[in-house]
């Protein structure tokens, strides 16, 4: 070999450590091939343990009784593969008291996601000093279909739900 001259894999190892060093410090942000980068979403969150029991019942044969609620869905926000978050807050006017556990459900009236409430909203409670609590926020992964969903609060110890809202597609 000539002075000087570099083996012929000189140049591929030190064009490999190259990317490799480029690769390792772009690890905060998604590659060009990964599912983020490819329009694919991640897997949403479980739903909370408690709504398993109910899944895919009937509202109204779980929860017969009606409540009046007062409640405001604030926010649409991440998307996951078939579902989205959703964010508001509620209040349970019948019972005097935050909306703690909420239900999503389909057309045909049955229950297919769940959400916790008791949330601290100082927006609301300021607005609103009568409820005489700030715990009226909550937070759900709702299925996200072509069609909407409707929103109701349950509570469980009086078997009734309250009607929150229309979550659209």
């Amino acid at each position: 070999m000539a002075e000087g001259a570099r083996p012929a894999c000189g140049w591929l190892a030190a064009a490999l450590a190259a990317a490799l060093a480029a690769g390792l410090c772009s690890c905060d942000r998604p590659g060009p091939l990964s599912s983020a980068a490819l329009g694919e979403r991640a897997l949403a969150p479980r739903p909370p343990e408690w709504g398993r029991q109910f899944q895919s019942r009937p509202l109204r044969a779980v929860f017969p009784a009606t409540a009046s609620c007062i409640g405001f869905i604030d926010r649409y926000g991440e998307r996951y593969a078939g579902a989205r978050r959703v964010e508001g807050w509620s209040w349970n006017v019948s019972h005097a008291q935050p909306v703690k556990r909420l239900a999503v459900v389909d057309a045909k009236g049955r229950m297919v996601a769940f959400g916790d409430g008791g949330l601290a909203r100082g927006d609301v409670a300021a607005a609103h000093p009568e409820f005489g609590s700030s715990a009226v926020g909550w937070s759900l992964v709702s299925p996200a279909g072509r069609s909407g969903y409707a929103l109701f609060g349950i509570d469980e110890a009086s078997h009734s739900a309250c009607y929150v809202g229309a979550l659209h597609p």
